[in-house]
């Protein structure tokens, strides 16, 4: 199985910082912030990483 790449997600609102797979990053160009709802742009998303980011939490 070959690994999803990895974005790390922050809330413009919430400031919450998630790192998200490919399809998790899709759900949150959709329907916005899973903490507070708030719209998500493609700003909002890093680039692919291969590494996690410390204080980021997993959600995939």
């Amino acid at each position: 199985m070959t690994d999803a790449q990895r974005h790390t997600f922050v809330c413009p609102e919430c400031r919450r910082s998630i790192e998200v797979d490919d399809a998790m990053r899709a759900t949150l160009l959709d329907a916005g912030c899973v903490v507070c709802g708030a719209a998500v742009t493609e700003a909002d998303i890093d680039n692919p990483s291969a590494t996690s980011t410390p204080t980021a939490d997993r959600l995939s």
